[in-house]
């Protein structure tokens, strides 16, 4: 058994995915478009941001109601073919001082893992693009395990790397959720793409990554 772990959500909490996703979602509905399918307008960004982190399904029956669950997965798979494009010509950075905080935690003895509802190769692509794979002693993610929501996935991980200290870091309702149900520590980041209404559950809010040292179950 750990003793101490520290799971992190990837988009919107390490890695400020918007600029790369604004473009797969505008390349994507042009697709759609030539393609014959029809989509509605491109919403605007607030509910576009909104999305992410969602599972493919929840993400695109909110955007393009009413459509068969073959064709979520296609726009869906488009999308992700894009985001892989982009994100090797560099769209999308880590937010601030990511590096230096698993740096820290990693010295203060806690055990760090990705939890994402996001495809396993985006992952894989990320922590590759940014050298952080020595940081993490695995990366879950709902692609990787086919698992239907975050709470199933951190309840996978968990049962894996069980740990008497276990902490969830993230920005979006699924973050929250997947920690209560798990009976974890959860801290909401108000500078990811998540809501103050949909993090009001956590234990504990900061508005930047480096606050996350100075919680006194973290030190």
């Amino acid at each position: 058994m750990i003793r101490k772990a520290a799971l992190f959500d990837m988009d919107g909490t390490l890695f400020d995915a918007w600029p790369l996703a604004l473009k797969a979602y505008e390349m994507t509905y042009d697709r759609l478009r030539k393609e014959g399918y029809e989509p509605p307008p491109l919403p605007p960004e607030d509910i576009l941001k909104a999305q992410l982190g969602k599972t493919y399904d929840a993400m695109w029956g909110t955007l393009i109601p009413g459509r068969s669950l073959s064709f979520y997965e296609l726009a869906d798979r488009w999308m992700f073919e894009y985001e892989e494009a982009l994100l090797k010509r560099g769209y999308g950075a880590l937010f601030p001082d990511v590096i230096p905080v698993l740096e820290t935690l990693v010295s203060r003895g806690f055990y760090l893992f990705v939890a994402s509802n996001g495809r396993e190769s985006y992952i894989q692509m990320i922590v590759e693009r940014f050298g952080l794979k020595h940081y993490f002693k695995d990366l879950y993610s709902a692609g990787r395990f086919g698992t239907r929501s975050k709470v199933d996935l951190v309840r996978r991980l968990i049962t894996t790397y069980p740990a008497p200290l276990q902490v969830m870091v993230g920005d979006r309702r699924s973050d929250v959720e997947a920690g209560v149900a798990n009976d974890l520590y959860v801290v909401g980041c108000l500078y990811g793409y998540g809501s103050p209404e949909e993090l009001k559950e956590a234990d504990t809010l900061i508005t930047s990554l480096p606050e996350l040292l100075d919680l006194p179950l973290l030190r």
